[in-house]
């Protein structure tokens, strides 16, 4: 008979320490807790865990024997529905993580079919805080893949990462409370969880599963697959024979895509994993994936930001609704960016380039082309009044480039959705655009070469602006930045800037407060700044109006003169100009 002393534990405990892990102390234990209420308070359940853990360290066969004892699994699950008993529930986790260091892959698959997979274990990211770190090494061993190791392919591992994504109700619970406690992380839990959780999302990207976790975890998706089934299914049957690739499109149409929060933070690591070093480091066309980020990732990106931002369009007016909506368009433009700035410069294999395959140039001429000018563009300086310059209308489409009516008015924001957008997607179509030739094509077929021009003379900070957002920091570096490339890699574009010539000279409020304004040159065609001749009566009350004086010319008339008396010689210099204003070399262009 089996003892049952509240000791038995204990002793084992010493036991083991001395002899090591053995399964016939794995044996002991079954046999112990078969018949045995493991729940009564006498129970020694530290020492009991202890025991487990114990004979878990390092030793395939003893693991392994003791995930496959019913008794001892139940017993296991017990102690994570404990959750008043946090040290129960934590060394219970402990037992879990030794295994998954040494024993079979089998039994790991056992461990989270049985113990993972269990509906009480979801919801411990939640009910119980303490334990998210050790939950996320958990999580992170049972995705563990023998490819980081000996570059073969583990479809166990992949296969219990699928088991885990597939599951609606785990991504939500788990994953997405795993997500929103990675932003309020504490130095102590980011030091200890940091490494985990990006090992968890890696493992998710690289087996290709990263699109299913992203659409599970909104809490509406299990409906809106349902309902993308049936309507697949109408059609098909509505139309037997026909292209099926055509119906899946119309069902993709009818059906909305969904945005959360979690799905932002999401991005965020993917993102800050598109820049870690080993992702490009050493890369061969033979590696299974080449580029930073899988093919399929990147195809689903690329949707994605383009769907965020179809979603967007709906929310401009509003700024308490689409929250997620504009959190996901962010991130998806700065994974994007992040993409680009590490490989700036095209080489073998080169994810930009195929990025561009796959209608980059498309996507980022698009949204930008829906905004209106920046408001440098409009007028040098934020004049009012009669020096107030011009509205440019907005920058002309082609349709038949883009290659569908309404493709940009019916897909992208007219209004930035946030601080920074343009930045964004001039930032990352100028690094695109270095030194590759066809990124630069596709931008002259699309008609962006122009609006890349117009950026450079953004203004940041503009309170006036009419989309309301105050911010576009380094717009003009990024958009200058965008032409030097521009002109690089095409010499059809370099020409057509290069035969670029002023077609009408706007006033500029600082110089008619000089008494001077800016005119084309008949002759040249270039501009230049003449004085303003006191015969002109109405330009006259303008420089009045704005508290400028004259600029009188050398033989007409005497220079009055405003400031203080200036003494002789001065007033023999002001004499001897001519009667063309000559630019000081002080002056900057930009300010005429």
């Amino acid at each position: 008979m089996t003892d049952r002393r509240p000791q038995f534990f204990e002793e084992l405990l010493i036991e083991i320490k001395d002899n090591g892990p053995s399964c016939s102390y794995v044996r002991a234990v079954h046999d112990y807790l078969k018949g045995t209420d493991a729940t009564f308070a006498s129970f020694d359940h530290l020492n009991a865990c202890r025991c487990l853990m114990r004979l878990c360290v390092k030793d395939e066969a003893c693991a392994s024997e003791v995930f496959e004892s019913d008794e001892i699994c139940e017993y296991l699950r017990q102690g994570l529905r404990e959750r008043e008993d946090v040290v129960r529930c934590k060394n219970t986790l402990y037992v879990m993580i030794n295994a998954m260091q040494c024993a079979t892959k089998f039994v790991k698959t056992h461990i989270v079919e049985v113990i993972v997979m269990d509906p009480h274990f979801k919801d411990l990211p939640r009910t119980v805080p303490a334990v998210r770190p050790v939950l996320a090494k958990l999580i992170a061993l049972s995705m563990r893949s023998a490819e980081f190791v000996n570059k073969q392919r583990d479809y166990e591992a992949e296969g219990r990462c699928l088991h885990l994504v597939n599951s609606y109700d785990f991504v939500q619970h788990f994953f997405g409370a795993l997500l929103l406690w990675t932003r309020e992380w504490t130095l102590e839990e980011e030091d200890e969880a940091r490494a985990d959780v990006e090992c968890i999302f890696e493992r998710v990207v690289d087996a290709e599963y990263f699109p299913t976790m992203f659409r599970n975890l909104h809490e509406k998706q299990e409906a809106n697959a349902r309902r993308k089934e049936v309507l697949l299914r109408e059609y098909l049957f509505k139309d037997f024979g026909g292209d099926a690739t055509a119906c899946f499109a119309k069902v993709e149409k009818m059906v909305p895509v969904l945005f959360c929060d979690a799905q932002s933070t999401l991005l965020h690591f993917l993102g800050r994993l598109s820049v870690k070093a080993r992702r490009f480091d050493g890369k061969t066309v033979n590696d299974k994936h080449p580029y930073v980020l899988p093919e399929s990732v990147m195809a689903f990106l690329l949707d994605t930001t383009r769907e965020a931002a179809k979603a967007c369009k709906k929310y401009a007016k509003n700024d308490d609704a689409g929250f997620a909506e504009r959190n996901v368009l962010r991130e998806c433009l700065f994974t994007l960016r992040s993409i680009s700035e590490i490989e700036s410069t095209p080489h073998v294999p080169d994810t930009v380039g195929f990025l561009a395959g796959t209608g980059l140039a498309r996507l980022l001429v698009g949204m930008i082309i829906a905004l209106d000018p920046p408001s440098g563009s409009r007028q040098s300086m934020k004049a009012k009044g009669p020096a107030k310059a011009e509205e440019i209308p907005k920058f002309p489409i082609d349709d038949q480039a883009f290659g569908g009516q309404n493709f940009v008015r019916d897909n992208f924001p007219t209004v930035k959705p946030y601080n920074g957008y343009r930045v964004d997607i001039i930032a990352t179509l100028a690094n695109a655009s270095h030194r590759r030739p066809r990124v630069c094509e596709d931008v002259r077929k699309l008609g962006g070469v122009a609006v890349v021009l117009s950026h450079t003379r953004g203004e940041e900070g503009d309170d006036g602006a009419m989309d309301g957002c105050e911010e576009e920091p380094f717009l003009r570096e990024w958009a200058l930045w965008g032409t030097r490339n521009l002109c690089e890699a095409d010499d059809v574009i370099r020409k057509e800037i290069e035969v670029l010539a002023p077609e009408k000279i706007l006033e500029a409020e600082e110089l008619m407060k000089r008494g001077l304004r800016a005119e084309l040159n008949p002759e040249t065609g270039k501009p230049r700044v003449v004085s303003i001749e006191k015969s002109s009566k109405v330009e006259m009350e303008t420089v009045s109006a704005l508290g400028g004086g004259p600029m009188a010319t050398r033989r007409t008339k005497k220079v009055r003169h405003v400031e203080t008396q200036k003494n002789e010689d001065d007033r023999k210099e002001v004499r001897a100009e001519e009667e063309e204003f000559q630019i000081p070399k002080n002056w900057k262009v930009a300010e005429l």
